[in-house]
């Protein structure tokens, strides 16, 4: 939909040519993206992974890691090998403040009933800098605050191209600073930077968090067979993508990688 958006303003750089969309029912549009989710994971799951051969589809709540295999319900499943893909969560950044304004995450933001004038995104990583762009289309005010550049794990000829590309559309960039202190008030959410040893105040609507993950592994019983994780929960991965225990895989984010 936001590149719906884009696209029509961006026809006036043809001769001749003019175009214009803009977000008339926010509710709406996030409805129907909740239906789509909705449907693509029935169809692509919950239908679908039954019906191929060799495949158990087991939806019966948490598991747990045990020796040779995993328990889910009252089942108990043995095998050689146990690839564990339990995803990862947002986490807030430490900020003073930060606990107490209603800090809005990836899944979140998309759940507002109302679409705000005015958002600061707190990291410029991949789903940042996605969700940035994506609600500065929609008509939303952005700006875009780091510690260190946009997409920091991108080449840096990436990392600028992509900067002068989102300022080319209207998003404030503020990077190469640490920040201070976020406060809510009746102006909306107020977050204090210091870039270049000066303090820069920054004001919107709401505060937009993609500035870190956490690994989703409490109450898998990772510790009692073995499993090593890092300070953050992650659990600690090989080339090969094995962990510490001999035949029990990780990948995505659940991984320290």
């Amino acid at each position: 939909a936001a590149e719906a958006v884009h696209g029509a303003g961006a026809a006036k750089r043809f001769p001749g040519l003019s175009g214009h969309a803009q977000v008339d029912d926010w509710q709406t549009l996030v409805q129907s993206k909740d239906d789509l989710v909705e449907t693509l994971r029935q169809k692509k799951y919950a239908d679908l992974l039954p019906e191929y051969e060799g495949v158990d589809y087991i939806d019966a709540g948490p598991a747990r890691l045990i020796e040779g295999g995993v328990t889910v319900g009252e089942r108990t499943l043995k095998a050689p090998r146990t690839i564990i893909a339990t995803g990862g969560r947002p986490v807030l950044p430490t900020i003073d403040g930060i606990e107490e304004i209603g800090a809005l995450d990836s899944t979140s933001l998309l759940e507002l009933e109302v679409l705000p004038k005015s958002l600061i995104f707190i990291g410029a990583g991949y789903i940042g800098a996605e969700l940035a762009q994506m609600i500065s289309r929609m008509g939303v005010k952005v700006t875009l605050v780091a510690r260190s550049h946009l997409l920091p794990g991108a080449e840096p000829e990436v990392s600028e191209a992509l900067a002068a590309a989102f300022e080319a559309e209207g998003i404030t960039l503020l990077t190469g600073l640490s920040y201070d202190t976020v406060r809510r008030d009746d102006a909306g959410v107020t977050l204090r930077v210091i870039q270049n040893g000066k303090p820069v105040k920054v004001t919107a609507d709401h505060l937009v968090s993609t500035a870190g993950r956490r690994a989703n592994t409490e109450d898998m019983g990772l510790d009692a067979i073995g499993v090593k994780t890092d300070a953050r929960g992650s659990i600690v991965v090989g080339e090969d993508m094995q962990t510490s225990v001999r035949g029990i895989y990780a990948a995505g984010d659940v991984t320290d990688r």
